[in-house]
């Protein structure tokens, strides 16, 4: 299963690699009819294999559409649970609190969406509010036995809830991500078990071949006669037209 996205990204890049080995091919031949010792085929013209205009239908299967706008983790759940609790690590240390790796795991399981990686609206804030009933019981425990109000241990309940929601906004923060984008199946096999062609989208993709030409920044010249065993500098691109 491939986001529709990434499948088009895919097919486009395995076009432009296909132009790419054609004109490396041709290089190649240039040089064999140069170098060719009846000195004929170098008044031949070199074949340029080219994509001017190439057309693609594709039958998919629609799976699945995001509700909304979501992203995805590519961080499994042991690692993102890691990544929570050395964030919370300092935050419960202060206030004599502790949780574990399995604790948070066993949490973020819970959740089928988040549990799958998938970042939704509103996540942060109920996994927050999850760690935060989790380690209230073990802040009471704590509580119960100084001489503390319960205006003392409602503010400190407080403060670990308002920490703890913006030490998991830090975490999340920093994991890789990308949009949750339409999941389609597009397999050979998968799409003839299906059978129906009803049930199946056509997509027709008419692809343009574009160039764009290298414009090189030149190095700067050296005065005088070059030194052989230093090596010349190479040319840098300085830009690539049309921008």
């Amino acid at each position: 299963m491939a986001d529709l996205g990434e499948y088009l990204g895919h097919l486009l890049c395995e076009v432009a690699r296909a132009r790419v080995r054609a004109d490396m091919e041709a290089v190649r031949i240039a040089h064999e009819y140069v170098n060719d010792d009846s000195q004929l085929l170098r008044h031949f013209a070199v074949p340029r294999m080219r994509l001017p205009t190439l057309e693609i239908s594709l039958p998919v299967q629609i799976d699945r559409v995001p509700e909304g706008y979501a992203e995805k983790t590519s961080a499994d759940t042991t690692l993102l649970s890691k990544v929570i609790v050395q964030a919370l690590g300092p935050v419960l240390k202060e206030h004599k609190l502790h949780i574990t790796t399995s604790e948070v795991t066993r949490i973020i399981k819970a959740d089928p969406r988040l549990s799958g990686g998938e970042l939704y609206e509103g996540f942060s804030n109920m996994l927050s509010a999850q760690l935060h009933d989790h380690t209230r019981a073990a802040a009471r425990s704590r509580l119960a036995g100084q001489e503390s109000t319960k205006e003392t241990a409602g503010e400190t309940f407080k403060k670990v809830a308002a920490a703890i929601r913006e030490s998991v906004n830090t975490a999340i923060q920093a994991l890789p991500r990308k949009p949750v984008g339409i999941a389609v199946e597009a397999r050979t096999a998968a799409i003839r078990e299906i059978g129906n062609p009803s049930l199946l989208v056509n997509l027709k993709l008419s692809i343009s071949e574009e160039a764009l030409e290298i414009h090189l920044e030149e190095p700067p010249a050296i005065e005088g006669k070059p030194d052989p065993a230093k090596p010349t500098a190479s040319p840098k691109i300085k830009r690539l037209l049309p921008e």
